[in-house]
C-alpha cells in the first residue's frame, strides 16, 4: 500500500487554526503580547510549542497574581514577621495552587516555567519577593521569551502535562484535540495520520489510539484503515477509495 500518512492527509484535514488547543492560545492570548510574541501557526509542530509555552506563561502569571493577592490579604500582619515568616507563611498558601500546575522535576529543580532557567524557578515557588528586588526584576524584565526557549532549557516536554500530546507507545503520540496520530523523534514530526474527516463525529479515545498504533506497528494498513471506518472517522466511500489507493 501506498505510503499510509499521505493516503490519509488525501481525505482526512484539520484547520490548525479551528481546534480547542488554538482556542485556548487566542483566549489567553495577551500573556504572548505582554512578552513581545505574536502567535503564528504554520505547522502541527508549532500547535503544540505554543501550548507548551502558554502553561508556562500562565504557570508564571499564576504565582504573581496569587502573591499579589497574598500580599494585599496579609499587609497589616507583615508589619509585624520577618521576613522568614512571611516567606514561610506564603509558601505554605501556595502548596494548593502548585499543587494543580504542570510542572516537572529536573535535576532536583521543581520546573513551573520552563521558558526561565531552574533557579528562576527557585525563585518563584520557594522565595517569590525576592523577584520584587531592583537586580531580580531587571534580570527577569531582560529576558527574551521564544517559543523554542522551554525546548532548550529542558528538553522535548510533549510527554509531559505541559502538552495535550499523549504518549500511547515508543515515539507515537496521540492528539486528541485534532483526533490525530504521530510519529515524533527529537522534536521532530516524522510522520502525521489524520484519522477523521471534517464530516465526522467520531470521538476517539486513548483506548482506540493504542489500538492504531498497534495496526501501523504491525504494518497492517488495512486493518488500520477498517478501523477508522468501524469508528465511523470515515464513511464507506472514503473507505473504498483508500483501499484502491493502496
Amino acid at each position: 500500500m501506498k505510503k499510509l500518512s499521505q493516503l490519509l492527509k488525501k481525505y482526512n484535514k484539520i484547520n490548525l487554526e479551528k481546534n480547542s488547543i488554538y482556542d485556548k492560545l487566542l483566549e489567553y492570548h495577551q500573556l504572548f503580547e505582554d512578552n513581545h510574541l505574536k502567535i503564528k501557526i504554520k505547522s502541527d509542530l508549532d500547535l503544540f510549542d505554543y501550548e507548551i509555552l502558554l502553561h508556562s506563561l500562565y504557570n508564571e502569571w499564576a504565582i504573581r497574581h496569587f502573591y499579589d493577592e497574598f500580599s494585599g490579604l496579609y499587609s497589616d500582619a507583615f508589619a509585624y514577621l520577618s521576613y522568614e515568616e512571611k516567606r514561610n507563611m506564603f509558601n505554605n498558601d501556595l502548596k494548593p495552587l502548585l499543587e494543580v500546575l504542570p510542572h516537572i522535576q529536573s535535576h532536583g529543580h521543581m520546573i513551573y516555567m520552563p521558558h526561565f532557567e531552574s533557579f528562576v524557578n527557585d525563585w518563584y515557588i520557594m522565595d517569590y519577593s525576592i523577584t520584587r528586588l531592583k537586580n531580580h526584576r531587571y534580570y527577569l524584565s531582560n529576558q527574551k521569551i521564544t517559543l523554542d526557549l522551554p525546548l532548550k532549557n529542558y528538553g522535548d516536554l510533549f510527554n509531559t502535562d505541559f502538552s495535550s500530546l499523549i504518549n500511547i507507545k515508543e515515539n507515537y503520540y496521540f492528539s486528541k484535540d485534532l483526533n490525530t496520530l504521530y510519529l515524533i523523534k527529537e522534536h521532530k514530526i516524522l510522520e502525521t495520520y489524520y484519522l477523521k474527516t471534517l464530516k465526522s463525529d467520531a470521538v476517539l479515545k486513548k483506548e482506540d489510539a493504542k489500538e492504531l498504533i498497534g495496526y501501523l506497528l504491525s504494518e497492517d494498513d488495512i486493518a488500520f484503515i477498517s478501523c477508522l471506518k468501524n469508528k465511523g472517522c470515515i464513511d464507506e466511500k472514503i473507505y473504498k477509495k483508500l483501499l484502491k489507493k493502496g
